[in-house]
């Protein structure tokens, strides 16, 4: 039985199931989906209730600026051409790819790197451990942050089978693992959030690589980034996002614009990574009058639950056309 204060009564074609419930749920709170609710043949039940609307979105929040980010910033070298992703795989047992290619400045700790994403191409190739090793090219200059807690999560076609499960992370210098509890019974997607990286004054310009293993097996080498500032465009141009205790910073490369227009409007939008493709279940708008801007993860809802991912872009007050996303989570 579906109460609803509608005074006729509603006949749905789709099909649902008790799962179907709980979607309805928690995609009238944003709260994400969990396990089985965000296999794709799991409907809401937005037919009988409406569809969600959006989370109730703060009036106003306050917006700080990172002090000595433009001083490293204005050091750090222009690349030419702009780089882009690459995608190197030595192994065919699984692919690995990152979500975007973030920008790094030379002098700044906690730089958030790339997502990784790494498909088996049969069940069980991820076992023992995963790790994640950058390259000796790199040398003392790149490491990542020791006080950072990387995430892996799962995800697969058939919610109802096994698919690999990670324990917690360990981080040095060099490596970030996880360890490997239960190997998939079905192909899985395994997806790492939260890597962080501490970026040298005297970093290499270029790309960052890692190498991706499992149990001793080379999986794929990776860009967790690029060492080097884009040109200035039109649009705002976003650099890796920063992550400081309880805070976010989101800094950009101011676009060209007209004198006097300078205000930026930045977007957030989030999802877990269990979730269908495309589905944001966050979104939170504001403005900025500083190319670094610095926000408390509370007051822009941020959470690092589950390894949510979150991606930010940002557009000219005045300008129609968004930035290319920078991706993070708030793993720390």
């Amino acid at each position: 039985m579906v109460l609803t204060n509608h005074a006729h009564h509603v006949v749905s074609s789709t099909p649902y199931n008790e799962y179907s419930i709980l979607k309805t749920i928690e995609a009238g709170w944003h709260l994400g989906y969990l396990h089985h609710t965000a296999a794709h043949d799991v409907h809401p039940m937005s037919q009988f209730f409406g569809p969600p609307t959006k989370p109730y979105s703060l009036p106003s929040m306050r917006v700080d600026s990172l002090t000595g980010y433009n001083a490293r910033l204005k050091t750090t070298p222009t690349l030419s051409p702009v780089s882009t992703p690459e995608f190197h795989s030595s192994s065919s047992e699984a692919g690995v790819l990152t979500s975007t290619n973030p920008y790094f400045v030379r002098g700044i700790a906690h730089q958030v790197g790339s997502t990784l994403i790494i498909h088996e191409s049969r069940p069980g190739v991820l076992s023992g451990s995963v790790s994640v090793n950058l390259a000796p090219s790199s040398g003392r200059n790149i490491s990542f942050s020791s006080s950072s807690h990387p995430v892996a999560t799962t995800k697969i076609s058939d919610p109802s089978a096994q698919g690999v499960q990670f324990a917690s992370s360990s981080v040095t210098s060099s490596t970030v693992k996880f360890p490997v509890v239960t190997p998939s019974q079905l192909a899985s997607t395994a997806i790492i959030t939260g890597l962080t990286l501490n970026i040298g004054s005297g970093a290499p310009i270029g790309p960052v690589t890692a190498t991706v293993s499992s149990h001793g097996q080379i999986l794929g080498t990776v860009n967790m980034g690029t060492v080097g500032k884009p040109r200035p465009t039109t649009v705002p141009e976003m650099m890796a996002p920063v992550a400081l205790r309880h805070h976010m910073a989101f800094p950009f490369i101011p676009p060209i614009a007209p004198k006097g227009q300078h205000q930026i409007v930045l977007r957030i939008e989030g999802q877990y990574p269990t979730s269908q493709a495309n589905d944001p279940n966050q979104y939170r708008t504001f403005a900025s009058a500083t190319n670094v801007p610095v926000i408390a993860d509370s007051r822009a809802l941020l959470t690092p639950q589950a390894g949510k991912q979150y991606w930010i872009e940002a557009k000219s007050h005045q300008n129609r056309t968004w930035s290319m996303p920078a991706t993070f989570s708030v793993s720390r």
